[in-house]
């Protein structure tokens, strides 16, 4: 992946820009109930020997009761291999989350976050010179990967949506270069089935997209191929998880929020307050999603160029991108009908719709063939504003990713809505 700095000048100064942005704005300080959660669990693994998060100083609202007990209510294995970051640093620093609170969360949000992050940012630029030869839509979709998505906004606090992506990018990337036959076919299928079996364990929808791309593997490179290198890749993440989740619940091999008791007394969900008592009619909702004050559209517009390949791809079988487009529309028809129906709190205040940002990686992908498809100053003109408000928005999340984003906040400002 490092060819990609020693070709192009633009890339170095891109991964540059980067590696400032991880650096400078990566949190030092817990920024709301969805890290505090892993949070809680990573300080009770390493610091009291337990996935039980009563001794810690994190509080949480995602958390559950089990068998007396309460737990965080997140799957196991981002804390897990969080708490492996938090122990070399315990180790080698001596600072913990009782006498370095701040230089503990940075490191763990820089390990954890950001450097996954940068591999998505250099294998992205790599994965570009595949998919184009034109120079200005090189650069114009290394800046949409680098800094144009919800990926990078939330790649500075911790998340597993941004760990989601990554592993899911590591399944797409190796896929693109198996479909161009770059490299060897099984040590794409290895990497491809091991990264595809790793996004579920960090978000239970994307199992969707893996499983579709497991699909399109066994169109492409035959099913017998695809069942000997690729299944069994996906099964050691998969195994992993379901080892840790057993560990951590005494035996389940259902996660937390499954089996716990989420209204045990005292809970925050015997009295929720404002996203999560919404009730809005659920075509209010999906406008929202989609071109709203959550809207994937409306925050992120570059993705309305990779709408338009998506509905070339479904047209056109025989295009090269044909794939992804199927692989991104089944996805999406299957998890956005199930997120409009059975949710209705937008993720819980936080910006963008972030049940979805694991979609990222198929998203660019199609970016690609749009942006080469460009003509005109004018459609370039607005290609760019596009981006512009993109990256505005993407950055705009790392002063407060539990806050209002700017959609919210005008649809606030026109009395569209209350809260």
């Amino acid at each position: 992946m490092l060819e990609s700095l020693a070709k192009d000048r633009f890339t170095r100064w891109v991964f540059a820009l980067a590696c400032l942005f991880v650096l400078i704005q990566s949190s030092w300080e817990s920024t709301g109930h969805h890290d505090r959660a892993r949070l809680a669990t990573v300080e009770a693994i390493v610091d009291y020997g337990t996935w039980r998060i009563e001794a810690s100083r994190y509080d949480t609202i995602d958390k559950i009761s089990h068998r007396g007990h309460l737990y965080a209510s997140k799957p196991p294995m981002m804390p897990a291999l969080m708490s492996v970051a938090y122990a070399a640093i315990k180790q080698a620093t001596g600072r913990t989350f009782l006498n370095g609170e701040w230089i503990v969360i940075k490191l763990l949000s820089i390990l954890c976050l950001g450097v996954p992050y940068l591999l998505f940012v250099l294998g992205w630029a790599n994965l570009l010179h595949t998919l184009t030869n034109d120079r200005w839509t090189y650069r114009y979709c290394l800046i949409a990967g680098a800094f144009g998505n919800y990926v990078a906004g939330y790649a500075v606090i911790i998340n597993n949506h941004t760990l989601a992506s990554v592993a899911l990018f590591g399944a797409v990337y190796n896929a693109v270069l198996l479909a161009h036959k770059k490299g060897h076919p099984h040590n794409r299928l290895l990497a491809a089935g091991f990264f595809a079996g790793l996004a579920p364990t960090f978000e239970f929808p994307a199992a969707a997209a893996a499983a579709l791309l497991f699909l399109a593997l066994a169109h492409q490179s035959g099913l017998r191929k695809t069942l000997t290198w690729a299944a069994p890749a996906a099964c050691i993440p998969l195994a992993a998880h379901f080892i840790l989740n057993a560990i951590a619940t005494d035996g389940s091999l259902l996660p937390f929020y499954m089996i716990g008791d989420y209204k045990y007394p005292g809970s925050y969900w015997l009295n929720p307050q404002s996203f999560d008592t919404l009730n809005e009619p659920k075509s209010f909702y999906f406008f929202n999603i989609l071109i709203g004050h959550h809207g994937i559209f409306s925050l992120t517009p570059i993705w309305l160029l990779s709408a338009i390949t998506l509905a070339r791809g479904l047209r056109d079988p025989k295009a090269t991108f044909a794939t992804f487009a199927w692989v991104l529309a089944g996805t999406l028809a299957i998890t956005l009908p199930w997120f409009v129906f059975k949710t209705a709190n937008y993720g819980g205040g936080a910006q963008g719709f972030r049940w979805l940002f694991w979609l990222t990686p198929l998203l660019l992908v199609l970016l690609v063939p749009a942006v080469e498809r460009l003509r005109s100053g004018l459609a370039w003109a607005l290609a760019s504003a596009a981006l512009a408000f993109s990256v505005f928005t993407a950055l705009f999340v790392a002063q407060s990713p539990w806050g209002q984003s700017p959609m919210h906040l005008i649809f606030n400002w026109l009395g569209i809505i209350d809260y």
